[in-house]
């Protein structure tokens, strides 16, 4: 019979060390790619800190979690979103949400960081305001810097709804 002692390929020190590793790893994977909720989302992206393709599956987390939004604030989230990523579709779907008129005004508290990080959005998003509360020539003022700020970007969705609601489409 073999007399040779067996050699333990597990030790108590590896088993430790292997451990470590797929901890930090893991730690690694869940902060590279989180997965907020709407409002979380909305935080991280109003940071400015993302990269473009965060930022860009960020935006994506926002628009899937549209079913979701409860408030007129999440629902404004989701609408900027759309516009952001282009997606004239979901934008179509998603404006009609946020209600007629002044109910679709939020108060400026409710504003922060609805901006997504975009100071086009921002103008979007105060353009829009203006509208809803009935100022036709504060909204016209905004769609303009809209249009300006979509043309040096090359967001032509963004233009193009600045040029549909300039003419008063």
């Amino acid at each position: 019979m073999n007399d040779a002692p067996r050699e333990r390929l597990l030790t108590g020190p590896l088993v430790a060390f292997a451990l470590l590793v797929a901890g930090v790893v893991g730690w690694a994977v869940t902060t590279r790619h989180p997965s907020p909720d709407l409002d979380g989302a909305v935080e991280l992206l109003a940071d400015g800190d993302l990269d473009r393709d965060e930022r860009e599956r960020m935006l994506r987390r926002i628009l899937d979690l549209a079913p979701e939004a409860e408030t007129l604030r999440q629902r404004w989230a989701t609408v900027l979103a759309a516009v952001s990523l282009a997606d004239a579709e979901a934008f179509a779907a998603l404006e009609p949400t946020l209600g007629e008129g002044g109910s679709r005004v939020l108060p400026p508290a409710e504003r922060q960081w609805l901006d997504l990080g975009d100071a086009l959005l921002a103008n979007v998003l105060a353009a829009m305001s203006h509208e809803a509360a009935g100022d036709r020539e504060a909204a016209l003022v905004r769609w303009r810097q809209v249009r300006e700020q979509a043309r040096l970007t090359h967001q032509t969705f963004a233009g193009e709804l600045a040029e549909e609601r300039i003419a008063g489409r």
